[in-house]
């Protein structure tokens, strides 16, 4: 049982007993303090008692041990330092310093520009160890110069430097335990410079005015390193003829959006920007509103069960109706999907790797005083609409007029 007394840390300590204040500095081999460790004070008895421990920065540590007892100080870090240990230590000094043994090793130096051998801070840098790429490690902050110092395991390190609008430099070097190599340059590729142009129409050719086109440079990363930095070129409205510009964009790969008032939107775009101009033309589908209400086979509204619906052969919305969240189906548990647009789109002058539905947009909304869900933004034309309750279910086809609102009813009959 516990007698009178105060608790310090992990360690009841009994009144009347003195305590003396240790300080431990912990460094790494350059005598810097160690970023994150972790010290245990301990009695030299067998077995040994713990006396206190804390955690922090290295310069940062302060133990409260018992007075005139002879200790054990013991320090551990991350993967990158041996544990390290001092003894026997007296409290009366008041502060002692030791210092961990590196595993790994210690890179420094800057990312340049190639062509003005100048620091670029706005590059990002990562690294992955060992002969293959996919052991990666992590990435590293660079300082407002653009320089980096950062420790590694020892062994193949390879860096990994892009910045925007340019290339992706790489570099390896092989590192011993306990080497540090200074002073590496990592010298970035000459930026590029991709512009793009293009006009925005409707399905009739009509120009659509304050459209609004987005373009977003493509990202590559592998794990943690990133290998091409993505950014957002910008975002700009369509003047009164449609027509758009970007002037700053890079080489490469781009993903272009678009989306009016009134008509339906790309999604994401995937493009490939080749260096100087590229210019693209983009076809948007007028769009229309689409109201369904679903009917069970006695007449009564449908309060659970699954709205489709699809557009030759595939899924556009997809929404789950529920009244309330208790005791919720597998069916039922099922959020509401934005709508997925039907990709009705057209575009030329630049060629479509891939087209991905957008994942945003107006989810269809609940019920309306009619008992109508609505499907906002779809593209004029044929839509099969499918309903599924457990024990009914029904399908309609509605053909959806540009700028204008269909409505249409499904009742759904027994299931066989």
């Amino acid at each position: 049982m516990e007698g009178l007394g105060y608790r310090m840390g992990h360690n009841w300590i009994p009144l009347g007993d003195p305590r003396s204040s240790l300080r431990v500095s912990v460094l790494d081999p350059w005598n810097r303090p160690v970023e994150e460790v972790k010290v245990v004070a301990s009695s030299m008895d067998a077995p040994p008692r713990t006396l206190d421990r804390a955690s922090g920065r290295g310069d940062d540590i302060v133990l409260h041990v018992p007075a005139g007892e002879p200790l054990r100080i013991e320090a551990r870090s991350d993967a990158y330092f041996f544990p390290g240990s001092l003894e026997p230590v007296l409290p009366e000094r008041k502060e002692v310093t030791l210092a961990l043994a590196l595993k790994g090793g210690r890179l420094s130096g800057r990312v340049v520009a190639s062509e003005t051998g100048r620091p670029d801070p706005g590059a990002l840098l990562s690294y992955v160890t060992g002969d293959d790429a996919s052991n990666l490690a992590g990435r590293v902050t660079l300082s407002s110069k653009g320089t980096f110092d950062f420790l590694v395991p020892d062994g193949s390190v390879q860096l990994l430097a892009t910045g925007r609008r340019r290339g992706t430099a790489e570099i390896c070097e092989d590192l011993r335990p306990g080497e540090w190599r200074s002073g590496i340059d990592i010298a970035l590729p000459r930026p590029t410079v991709a512009a793009l142009s293009g006009r925005v129409t409707d399905d009739l050719g009509s120009p659509t005015p304050r459209a609004k086109v987005r373009l977003d440079a493509v990202g590559v990363t592998e794990g943690e390193a990133i290998r091409v930095q993505g950014y957002s070129v910008g975002e700009v409205a369509t003047d009164g003829g449609g027509r758009f510009s970007f002037r700053e964009g890079g080489a490469g790969a781009h993903n272009l959006t678009i989306s009016a008032s009134g008509l339906e939107p790309t999604g994401n775009l995937r493009i490939t920007l080749e260096e100087g101009s590229n210019s693209v033309e983009v076809v948007l589908a007028r769009a229309g509103r689409l109201r369904v209400r679903a009917l069970l086979p006695d007449g009564n509204r449908l309060t659970t069960g699954e709205i489709l619906v699809s557009r030759g052969g595939k899924p556009v919305a997809i929404f789950p109706v529920f009244q309330s969240f208790k005791k919720l189906s597998a069916i039922e548990q099922r959020r509401p999907s934005p709508v997925v647009f039907s990709g009705a789109y057209r575009i030329s002058g630049l060629q479509v790797e891939e087209a991905k539905v957008p994942s945003r947009g107006e989810a269809p909304a609940g019920p309306d005083d009619e008992g109508y869900h609505v499907f906002e933004g779809l593209a004029w034309g044929d839509y099969d609409v499918s309903v599924d309750s457990d024990a009914s279910s029904g399908r309609r086809s509605v053909h959806l007029d540009p700028g204008g609102t269909t409505s249409v009813e499904v009742r759904l009959a027994p299931k066989r």
